[in-house]
């Protein structure tokens, strides 16, 4: 019975289609030469799947996450008068366990072991992907029976290549990832380096997402597997589950610092936030696969958390360019090549589509995603750039106003001696006057003047004095005191133009933070709104200064009738060098105000464009010692 069966096995091969090589074989796909077999039961053997009279085909040629092993079977025929080697490479990387089952004259003449979870030194070669040499003699058929058994993705095909194409093959395959390792190294370094010069956790964010995502590629792709740098083998296996989602994760953290949202959207922080653990979890949930492989079974779940969690991104970025987001297009191009290659990876993880060429789809979608990021990145170092400029200036600024506070601290106690000897001879003749001498009456009008005017002179002194010494004092202050101050201090330029002043402030308008900079701001917009009066040569200038208070924060508004303020965007005039006076200014009296009402009051500084002028508006929020310091006033 038996010699019948192998006599009608020989007769099938001899009329079925085979896959036919030659001298001049270049390379053919097995497919559409291939029968594919699900073996649910993880029980036929090679001889079943050479015979397969009563076996029904598997009618793919991949396979997604499945218990079941699979079995392929294909004839290669060699049309040579001249022996012919060729190579037989599988598309998929990482498949655990492949053996190869060689059947010539319907015996089996060789087995052959294959698969990532195999040691390199068993191999017959040593490649990314399992491959193996057969050698064909003149007219000789072979039967290829293949089983595969992994807890991955399978792909059932095999390439078949002359031995040089295969090198050809295999030589660009190492070329295309040596240049992607190389330039995402690059960028990894070099951001790197951003972040230890400027210790800004974006960049570090940047770093650890573009370092996964090498990682994640190489062993992907079997390069580590392929270069035995000693990772053990469930290991080399195993990143290619767990380092994703730690890689959305990181992503998940880019996004939040690179878009700002913990401070401005706390929705989209706390959302984002939830994405990140969630990966978090993911990741130390397939670590366990060391213990328990089973768990791998579950990864189609996973891989729809994964393609959720890159969308939910893909929206961030469109909604980042709806709001302005300073980077959102290159975020959005960015996210948008990555993440619909990552729905072709997800397609061949879930056996709906063949490996073909994503070796090489997936890397360049990578290096257009982080190549975005990199200019987008490279926009935000000239923005921290300014910034620090802006804290430079700052810094020098501060220096010379306490040189020069201490100046005055010296010039007014050097000055108040001979103001109170003045004071002291004046009181001398009203008291001799008292007494009974008498003095002319010119004399005694003039030593009343001259009494207020001492008394003016020591305010003034005593207000520069104290504006001038103490500028770092954080406490709680009148926000009327601030504005009457600065008042004082432009009284003069007040009269000259003849400018109306409107003040509503109520008496009991407190905040915790520095008065002396609340001073300082309001004397630069002081100085703007007189600049903006003579160059608009306002008829009747008008100042109006509101204090308006809530719960949550308090509101300073400042407008005067000086025509607006011609900048666009008009959020630009709190830039360095921009100025609303052209040439006649510097464009740092408005970026000193804007960094001092953030690091000296807890707030925010706006502008906008009223009905006759500029109206500038200082939000600033009522901190815990706020709370404190208006809860001692109403007790």
């Amino acid at each position: 019975m038996r010699v019948v069966i192998l006599l009608c096995l020989s007769l099938i091969s001899l009329y079925a289609q085979a896959l036919h090589v030659d001298q001049n074989f270049t390379s053919q796909m097995s497919g559409k030469y291939q029968t594919s077999y699900e073996d649910k039961e993880r029980n036929l053997t090679a001889w079943d799947i050479f015979v397969g009279s009563k076996l029904t085909p598997y009618q793919k040629l991949n396979a997604g996450y499945s218990k079941s092993v699979f079995w392929g079977k294909f004839d290669i025929t060699n049309n040579s008068t001249l022996d012919t080697t060729v190579v037989l490479q599988n598309l998929r990387a990482g498949t655990d366990y492949i053996d190869i089952y060689l059947y010539k004259n319907s015996v089996m003449s060789q087995k052959i072991l294959l698969g990532d979870m195999r040691p390199q030194i068993q191999k017959m070669v040593l490649a990314s992907k399992s491959a193996f040499y057969l050698t064909l003699k003149a007219h000789e058929s072979v039967t290829v029976v293949s089983r595969f058994d992994s807890l991955g993705s399978y792909d059932l095909e095999w390439r078949v290549l002359s031995t040089s194409r295969y090198s050809y093959s295999n030589s660009l395959e190492l070329t295309i990832m040596g240049i992607f390792g190389g330039f995402l190294l690059t960028l990894v370094l070099y951001n790197f380096t951003i972040y230890v010069n400027l210790r800004k956790t974006l960049f570090l964010a940047y770093v650890l997402h573009a370092s996964l995502l090498l990682i994640f590629q190489y062993a992907y792709n079997g390069l580590f597997y392929f270069f035995n740098i000693g990772i053990d083998l469930l290991t080399n296996t195993l990143i290619t589950w767990y380092v994703p989602h730690f890689m959305l994760a990181c992503l998940g953290v880019f996004t939040i610092l690179f878009f700002e949202f913990h401070r401005n959207n706390r929705f989209l922080t706390y959302f984002i936030g939830t994405l990140v653990a969630l990966n978090i979890l993911a990741g130390l949930f397939f670590i366990y696969a060391y213990w328990d492989l089973k768990i791998l079974l579950l990864t189609d779940y996973f891989l729809i958390f994964s393609f959720l969690t890159l969308l939910s991104f893909f929206f961030i970025g469109i909604y980042a360019i709806y709001k302005g987001y300073n980077g959102g297009w290159y975020y959005l191009v960015g996210e948008s090549v990555y993440l619909f290659s990552l729905i072709y990876l997800a397609l061949i993880l879930a056996g709906k589509s063949p490996s073909g060429n994503m070796v090489y789809l997936i890397p360049f979608a990578v290096s257009i995603e982080m190549f975005a990021f990199s200019l987008a990145l490279g926009n935000r170092v000239k923005k921290l750039r300014v910034e620090h400029q802006k804290v430079e200036q700052l810094i020098m600024d501060e220096a010379r106003f306490t040189s020069i506070g201490k100046s005055i601290g010296m010039a007014v106690h050097q000055w108040k001696d001979p103001l109170s000897q003045l004071a002291s001879h004046i009181l001398l003749l009203k008291a001799k006057e008292y007494e009974g001498e008498l003095l002319p009456k010119n004399v005694r009008i003039h030593i009343d003047e001259m009494a207020k005017l001492i008394e003016y002179m020591k305010n003034t002194i005593n207000d520069v004095y104290d504006s001038c010494t103490n500028v770092k004092a954080m406490n709680r202050f009148d926000i009327s005191d601030a504005i009457e101050l600065s008042i004082r201090f432009q009284k003069d330029r007040i009269t000259l133009l003849g400018v109306d002043l409107e003040i509503q402030c109520d008496a009991n308008s407190t905040v915790y933070g520095s008065k002396h900079a609340l001073t300082n701001i309001l004397m630069v917009l002081f100085d703007n709104a007189f600049d903006q009066f003579k160059s608009a040569q306002t008829n009747h200038p008008k100042i109006k200064i509101s204090v308006e208070n809530d719960t949550k924060q308090t509101l300073i508004s400042f407008e005067d009738n000086g025509g607006g303020i011609a900048v666009s965007p008009i959020s630009d005039i709190f830039e360095i060098d921009i100025s609303s006076k052209k040439r006649k200014g510097t464009g740092m009296g408005l970026a000193l105000a804007k960094m001092m009402v953030e690091t000296k009051l807890n707030g925010v500084i706006s502008i906008h464009n009223s009905e006759n002028g500029a109206c500038f508006e200082i939000k600033i929020l009522h901190t815990h010692k706020t709370f404190l310091c208006e809860t001692e006033i109403f007790n």
